[in-house]
């Protein structure tokens, strides 16, 4: 038996009440009972000493499951929140919230049961919740999504050049694509209300933007020489540059921009600082260079 001790304040109150949650297991019909020096009713955990944004009874369910689903993926290194346990995720609703609480407990997933649990349950919530600050998260989250871009942008120095059959190179590039198109949405879709630790996130957006709008050209390497051309007549671009950014689908979303957009509204001074602005100035002239199209260049300099 593992005992998670979690110590809370109320409001106007000096005394300390310590909760000690014990069976941390999910073989049986609850991950969570508890004692405490002084019983505390379950509504009462509403009314505990955290900001009114964390306060169960406050959140509706859908901040819940976001709230929820960030806390756990923030403690895997690789997954971002958005494709974080997704079957679990689809499945927190109002039914379910209203089932017995013995039914938010899968057998064998540890993690579901407390996303599930956590969604629906006051004493979980807090617990989740006391785990890590949110900006905390976002700090981390910033990071992750770095590793996660440089990773792409391996993949494609690597691999693209030494695909010699013009299709696979085009596929591969589109695969690519789409890796950082999630990653770039995710920026935007998984960033919480913060005003603080969004500085990571918004250095990692900017260098993924300005690395793609260096990979500008189709890049081929044929036997043991690498040889660079642009793209001439209607023939596509095969380049990471071409796919999500001057040649983009009308129904791609837009890269980077929403995220950094949302960054700035919530935190502004983060764009005041010299490394930004400079990244800022320098990703600009590139694009020019490039020849993007206005409408995308006019919006990263409104930033």
């Amino acid at each position: 038996m593992d005992l998670l001790v979690l110590s809370a304040r109320q409001p106007g109150s000096l005394r300390s009440q310590t909760l000690i949650y014990c069976e941390l297991t999910i073989s049986g019909s609850s991950v969570f009972t508890s004692s405490s020096e002084m019983a505390i009713p379950t509504k009462q955990f509403s009314k505990l000493s955290l900001p009114d944004d964390m306060r169960f009874a406050a959140s509706s369910l859908s901040q819940r499951k976001k709230r929820i689903r960030g806390i756990l993926a923030s403690f895997d290194r690789d997954e971002i929140p958005s494709t974080y346990r997704t079957d679990i995720f689809s499945s927190i609703d109002e039914e379910q919230a209203r089932r017995p609480s013995s039914e938010w407990i899968i057998g064998d997933d540890l993690e579901g049961s407390l996303m599930q649990r956590g969604c629906h349950d006051a004493a979980t919530w807090v617990v989740l919740n006391e785990l890590e600050p949110a900006d905390v998260r976002m700090r981390k989250f910033g990071q992750k999504i770095h590793r996660l871009f440089r990773a792409a942008l391996q993949k494609y120095d690597q691999e693209v050049p030494l695909e010699r059959d013009k299709t696979d190179r085009r596929a591969l590039v589109e695969e690519i694509s789409q890796t950082m198109r999630t990653l770039s949405r995710a920026a935007r879709s998984d960033l919480e209300e913060v005003s603080e630790g969004l500085n990571n996130l918004a250095q990692a957006l900017l260098s993924a933007l300005g690395a793609v709008c260096e990979r500008n050209m189709d890049s081929v390497r044929r036997h043991g020489t690498t040889r660079t051309r642009r793209s001439s007549g209607g023939e596509l671009e095969i380049s990471l540059y071409h796919h999500l950014i001057h040649g983009a689908r009308s129904n791609d979303p837009v890269f980077i921009l929403p995220a950094l957009e949302a960054i700035k509204m919530l935190a502004p001074a983060t764009f005041r600082t010299t490394g930004i602005r400079n990244s800022l100035r320098q990703i600009s002239g590139t694009l020019l260079a490039n020849g993007a199209p206005k409408t995308y260049r006019d919006r990263l300099d409104s930033i």
